[in-house]
């Protein structure tokens, strides 16, 4: 914890002036002032100066400076109307004349938007520092009528009227909760059903959420993070403004990457080795394998148990992502040229025995496995090690019974499936909400689905029924760039004559490309296979802000079937590449950033994404709104789990249906993507 007794005597003072002033910015861990109230104050008056140029934040002849001018004192009064719980103008600083002030409002939360000349002025009121223990700023103290802060402020010259008319002003400006009464009109709006109709829905940005974004982008972590440029940031807000627009975004990819000329059969064809042996030989697993000897023992029993549980996991992918060659070749073996004599023993044995025997190859498999990590000069201290020999071969037993229950009977379904397989999106919103780049908005994918559903049921008759009940999503390449889409002309340059177009301000955006699979889950009483004309006419050709394409036509795919069957369905997706990725349900929802980052060290597959919104009110009628109802909603940060191919195919048919599919549930309190209960 910083000290500011101890900042005001490092040397060069150049170093000790850039300390000083970065230590009371919002973008960092407060600084400790119990016992420093004078000096912590003139510091942040120092920094609400704009002039003359201060060359010594700790000036206290240039703090009383501020309030010897009578406008700037009531300039900062003025103010404190636009502080805000949730800032209305991120990312668009063209919104204007509105602000946000939830219920229930911790005052220590509250930011400030509004005209960016006034910025500095609002500098010694929000900008927080720690003190007796809690984080807090000068507008919560002097709201609490704390006595050392008091003092301070009339040592450096404000008298009682003056104080008495700030304690007020404060009061009043965060005592109601404040909604706008109509929807600007660069404030975005997303339409979900609600009860018998839609709700439009603005996301808004909390203050505090981006504080702690921004703090744990400049802590010690794991966790990387990418920059996103805002332009005018003082009229953003006082957040964005500080860190000179340049927010922090937490950086959460799948990093899948399709490559189908190297498939691993296609690989195979070319060597004498049927396994990938690189799954276990390489830094990650060979980390998880040293855990496992007890390489590095964990602090607690429940530590131990609960790492273990994981690292279990991790060498099971592997060693499934090792046998997945064989796995292929025994799928395709009919339709290659690879003749039974040429294989090794163990690999014809494990291509020609019956499924039901199959299990009889644990014990040789798991002795490969040792060979395997015995080849290796980075892996070969862990070969036959006696903490491995059981794990090792217990996982692989794991695998090969699951693998006996891939070819499972058919289920009894009411659902038929339209399955959309290679479809390319284009330049997609990347950023799913202000915290966080990587997979596409859940909504969007979900928004996708259901107009699809909207032009299927136009064109039916009155006696059909349809109706899109959720989606199963695999990603099977993403490509993420950050880059500036080119504005359509909006206004002319001047009004009343002939002159030229103008087009709004320019911003960067992280984008996405994407090539993906979607399963849809319908109920309906017609046969999807007699309308395949009318699903490829009424298909979507947006999503998240991007185009959608059907395969490129040189590839000959088949892009959309349906199915009333599952288990031709799952044959069909148990094939996918193992370099793409499925996105699974993880059941985890939360507003805090911090919960977040948490959650997502638990598990190396976990993702971070946009999972729905929390309305901060009762829908109602709001003029400007694209519905007849309208609500501000705060974003929601949720996870998803991010399996291979191979995962999916040994977890089986009956664990796909049940655990891979997203629906969307609405209420008068929150818009969640949640794991569809099968």
């Amino acid at each position: 914890m910083k000290q500011l007794r101890e900042l005001t005597i490092i040397e060069p003072v150049t170093k000790q002036q850039e300390v000083i002033k970065r230590a009371f910015m919002l973008y960092t861990e407060p600084v400790d002032v119990t016992g420093d109230e004078l000096n912590a104050l003139v510091v942040l008056l120092n920094l609400s100066l704009s002039k003359p140029v201060c060359n010594d934040y700790l000036d206290v002849k240039r703090a009383k400076s501020y309030f010897e001018h009578e406008s700037f004192f009531e300039i900062a009064l003025g103010e404190l109307v636009w502080a805000h719980t949730h800032n209305l103008k991120y990312p668009d600083s063209r919104v204007y004349g509105q602000r946000i002030i939830a219920e229930h409002t911790d005052p220590l939360e509250l930011g400030w938007a509004h005209n960016s000349g006034y910025y500095r002025h609002t500098i010694w009121l929000f900008n927080t520092f720690l003190w007796e223990g809690r984080e807090t700023s000068l507008m919560v103290e002097v709201l609490q009528g704390a006595r050392a802060w008091l003092r301070a402020l009339k040592k450096l010259g404000l008298n009682n009227d003056r104080l008495e008319k700030l304690t007020e002003t404060v009061r009043e400006s965060i005592r109601i909760p404040s909604y706008p009464d109509e929807v600007n009109p660069y404030s975005p709006q997303v339409q979900f059903p609600y009860q018998q109709g839609y709700v439009s829905v603005t996301p808004v940005v909390s203050h505090a959420q981006q504080v702690q974004a921004e703090r744990a982008s400049r802590m010690q972590t794991d966790h990387r993070f990418v920059s996103s440029e805002l332009p005018h940031p003082a009229s953003v807000g006082n957040l964005s403004a500080c860190i000179g627009g340049n927010h922090r975004l937490l950086f959460s990819p799948l990093q899948a990457e399709h490559k189908p000329q190297h498939s691993l059969l296609q690989s195979r064809k070319n060597t004498v080795k049927y396994f990938d042996d690189y799954q276990l030989t390489n830094r990650r697993i060979c980390n998880v394998l040293a855990h496992l000897c007890g390489y590095e023992p964990a602090i607690t029993r429940q530590d131990y148990q609960r790492a273990r549980k994981s690292q279990v996991k991790v060498l099971r992918k592997h060693l499934a992502l090792w046998l997945l060659p064989m796995i292929e070749l025994r799928d395709q073996y009919e339709e290659t040229t690879v003749d039974a004599e040429e294989l090794t023993p163990i690999a014809k044995a494990f291509i020609q025995l019956p499924t039901d025997e199959i299990t009889r190859l644990g014990k040789a498999l798991s002795q490969q496995a040792h060979l395997t990590l015995q080849n290796n000069k980075y892996s070969k201290r862990f070969a036959f090690h006696g903490r491995l020999i059981q794990p090792i071969r217990t996982q692989i037993n794991w695998i090969l019974k699951q693998f006996q229950k891939t070819l499972s009977t058919e289920l009894p379904s009411t659902e038929q499936y339209i399955y959309l397989t290679e479809m390319r999106a284009e330049d997609c919103n990347a950023q799913s909400s202000p915290f966080v780049v990587g997979l596409p908005s859940l909504t969007a994918f979900w928004g996708f689905m259901h107009q699809f559903e909207r032009g299927m049921r136009a064109s039916l008759k009155e006696s059909e029924e349809l109706s899109f009940i959720s989606f199963a999503l695999v990603v099977r390449s993403e490509r993420l760039f950050n880059a500036a889409n080119l504005a359509e002309p909006k206004s002319v340059a001047k009004k009343r004559v002939v002159s030229a177009a103008k087009r709004p301000t320019t911003r960067c955006n992280w984008r996405s490309d994407l090539e993906f699979d979607l399963v849809i889950k319908v109920r309906t009483n017609i046969d999807l296979a007699t309308r395949y004309q009318s699903l490829q006419a009424n298909l979507p050709l947006t999503l998240a802000g991007g185009t959608v394409f059907p395969p490129e036509l040189k590839k000959n795919t088949l892009w959309l079937r349906s199915f009333s069957c599952r288990s031709e369905l799952f044959f069909l997706l148990k094939g996918i590449d193992c370099s793409a990725s499925w996105v699974y349900p993880a059941g985890f929802h939360t507003d805090s950033f911090y919960e977040l980052l948490n959650e997502l060290e638990q598990d190396e597959s976990f993702i971070a994404t946009a999972s729905g919104y929390q309305h901060m009110h009762t829908p109602c009628e709001r003029s400007g709104s694209v519905a007849s109802m309208h609500a501000y909603a705060d974003n929601l940060l949720g996870i998803a789990k991010a399996f291979n191919p191979i995962e999916v195919r040994l977890l089986g048919q009956s664990h796909f249906f049940s655990s891979a599919f997203w629906r969307m549930s609405s209420s008068h309190e929150s818009i969640l993507i949640e794991k569809d209960q099968d």
